[in-house]
């Protein structure tokens, strides 16, 4: 319990690093997934959680961990690969640079807009 006035340390949140599994490349603009405690690009195969957008081309060429990729989250534009949908469903991950509405193994986040060409903006900040 606080008896007194004090400065709280603070993160925003938006920025986190994964290490890489093995033999693992993410590219700029990826959407990386964690799947037991390493960093793969997204796909619609392994179980996890979505860590964000990579920052940077990553390729860990050594064992489970060698490299790091930063990522961060926000609302971010990506394919639709599920055909027309609405705004503030959920999607899930497809691959590294899509999302799709019908139920899936890892939650991408909410839709927040939809472009005319079908593209969807993607809310991941409270995955």
């Amino acid at each position: 319990m606080l008896i007194k006035n004090g400065d709280r340390s603070r993160r925003v949140g938006d920025l986190m690093g994964v290490p890489l599994a093995a033999g693992a490349e993410v590219f700029k603009g990826s959407l990386v997934i964690n799947a037991d405690g390493y960093g793969k690009p997204g796909n619609d195969s392994d179980t996890g959680f979505v860590v964000g957008i990579a920052r940077d081309h990553v390729v860990n060429a050594g064992a489970d961990g060698d490299e790091m990729v930063e990522c961060e989250r926000g609302i971010y534009l990506f394919n639709n690969a599920a055909g027309p949908v609405s705004v503030g469903i959920d999607c899930y991950v497809y691959d590294d640079d899509a999302v799709k509405t019908s139920s899936g193994k890892i939650r991408a986040g909410k839709i927040w807009d939809v472009e005319p060409d079908g593209r969807v903006w993607v809310d991941m900040r409270g995955i």
